[in-house]
């Protein structure tokens, strides 16, 4: 991402954001990837591939992609436009709300802090794994103006 201020409007960063490989594909509009499964140039580029994707990293271009799930041209293309438009050097996409905030409270969590401080009412699918604690989380329940009074040091 670059370092300029942007000045479009949202609208045309919107219109543009994630494409800024385009000219060099040849295409006016982003390529959607279809695969699952993708075939490895040998065990070794494989094993690479796979390590820098549960490190964290994203693969370099024309590094072998493994797996969708792990690894997808179309999210990643997504990911970047989001990463724009919110002025961030990167974003996550997750394929469900619940994924997402299971990531979030265990990315939360995972130096030792487990209190949370919920306010009701939530989705119930987060009520669900707050309240029994799946994730290993103390949570204490609040209203929103009890909030800041909830906070503790393990928050």
């Amino acid at each position: 991402m670059s370092s300029t201020v942007d000045t479009r409007s949202v609208d045309t960063a919107a219109v543009h954001a994630g494409r800024a490989d385009l000219t060099a594909l040849g295409v006016h509009a982003p390529p959607i990837d279809l695969s699952t499964t993708n075939p490895l140039p040998s065990v070794t580029d494989g094993g690479e591939a796979y390590e820098t994707l549960a490190t964290g990293g994203t693969l370099p271009p024309g590094g072998s992609a493994v797996y969708q799930r792990l690894w997808n041209p179309t999210v990643a293309r997504f990911e970047t436009a989001l990463a724009e438009l919110e002025g961030t050097p990167a974003a996550v996409a997750f394929a469900s709300g619940m994924a997402a905030l299971t990531a979030a409270l265990l990315a939360a969590t995972r130096d030792g802090s487990r209190h949370v401080v919920a306010v009701r009412p939530l989705y119930g699918g987060t009520d669900h794994v707050l309240a029994t604690g799946l994730l290993g989380t103390d949570v204490t329940w609040a209203r929103p103006d009890q909030v800041a009074a909830a906070i503790r040091p393990d928050t």
